[in-house]
């Protein structure tokens, strides 16, 4: 099974400069891809074809791809939750600081 949705890409124009997010639509919950350092979202498209009903975003972190170099890294974790108007999965490598700091909780349960 594949994922149908129609896959878009946009830059968006910020205060921190320029993010492109790859919205691979769908219509199931949020699941924010996050690469790794020196990767790109390019990394997840082979997950995409398993889990067809979830609406599937990924972005280039800053100063990876088309995403602008971050001037204050503290940013990252708003940018990605800034990707998503409700509850999420955040899934990625090197993301647990992140989620710390988009939650505040000091430990997180984390999936393998």
């Amino acid at each position: 099974m594949t994922n149908s949705h129609e896959t878009t890409t946009t830059i968006i124009d910020g205060p921190a400069g320029r993010l492109a997010v790859t919205d691979h639509g769908g219509h199931g919950p949020d699941v924010v891809l996050i690469h790794g350092a020196n990767r790109s979202p390019l990394d997840w498209e082979p997950l995409r074809r398993h889990l067809p009903g979830a609406r599937l975003v990924a972005y280039d972190l800053r100063g990876h791809g088309r995403s602008d170099a971050p001037a204050d890294a503290r940013r990252r974790a708003a940018q990605t939750a800034a990707l998503v108007a409700g509850p999420a999965v955040l899934t990625g490598e090197q993301v647990e600081a992140m989620c710390r700091r988009l939650t505040g909780r000091q430990q997180i349960a984390l999936m393998s």
